[in-house]
């Protein structure tokens, strides 16, 4: 779903994809913050959220993630949201 100039924001219900590992939202218009619905993604191994307009202070999913010990590749627009 990359380069496809998405817009609006990540829906919640991306949550109840329980199988999905990789997840390509590069290079959209993507607003809004991430949601945390992402951390029940357990098989999620690669995320990919550059270059779009997402916005927030946070990820709180990102250390869930990484405790399945699924997540290997992250890649986010900073400074619009900064990992903690």
């Amino acid at each position: 779903m990359s380069d496809n100039q998405l817009t609006g924001s990540i829906p919640d219900s991306i949550g109840n994809l329980d199988h999905l590992t990789l997840l390509y939202l590069n290079g959209n218009q993507l607003t809004g913050s991430i949601p945390d619905c992402i951390g029940k993604l357990k098989q999620l191994s690669e995320l990919f959220l550059n270059d779009n307009q997402l916005t927030g202070s946070t990820i709180r999913t990102l250390p869930v993630l990484r405790q399945y010990n699924a997540l290997r590749v992250f890649s986010l627009d900073l400074p619009r949201v900064s990992v903690k």
